[in-house]
């Protein structure tokens, strides 16, 4: 995985993670970056799985953090969850809890159909820590559905 910089002053790419010890681990998969302040960039590492239907996971999925320049660079794992499934992106809600998109499993058993046309799509929320919060996430990504979702899209909820 190369996570790199450009140098504005010069257009030369700077590699990041070239710079950490070698005996260090890095993510697998990266899917989803979220740049956190001027010095750190949060990276969604999808981890490994086998390609069978065993349940075992190579490297489970997580979230690293990256400080980057002018701070020295580092690489922490701030979160091994072993909830996650197949994590593909990440943002900030209005209060700054991090939101994590999972699709979860493709063999769910639970009411959920995968979008059939292209102008069809899903949502699902697999976890929240509270209904409270389950409520205001349903309610935003409702509102920018909304506002963003091309003409005659359809769209289902599910929590």
């Amino acid at each position: 995985m190369q996570q790199s910089q450009i140098d504005l002053k010069t257009g030369h790419m700077i590699s990041l993670l070239a710079q950490l010890p070698s005996d260090k681990p890095l993510p697998v998969f990266p899917t989803s970056l979220y740049v956190e302040d001027a010095k750190h960039i949060l990276i969604l590492d999808y981890g490994v799985k086998p390609l069978s239907s065993d349940t075992r996971v190579a490297e489970p999925a997580r979230i690293w953090r990256l400080s980057i320049p002018p701070a020295p660079i580092n690489l922490e794992e701030i979160s091994r969850d072993s909830s996650f499934v197949k994590p593909w992106g990440m943002t900030k809600d209005i209060d700054g809890s991090l939101i994590i998109v999972d699709r979860g499993e493709a063999h769910d058993d639970f009411d959920w159909r995968i979008p059939e046309n292209p102008h069809e799509f899903g949502v699902i929320i697999n976890y929240t820590k509270s209904s409270i919060q389950l409520q205001r996430a349903m309610t935003e990504i409702n509102e920018i559905v909304q506002l963003e979702k091309p003409a005659h899209t359809n769209f289902t909820l599910k929590k």
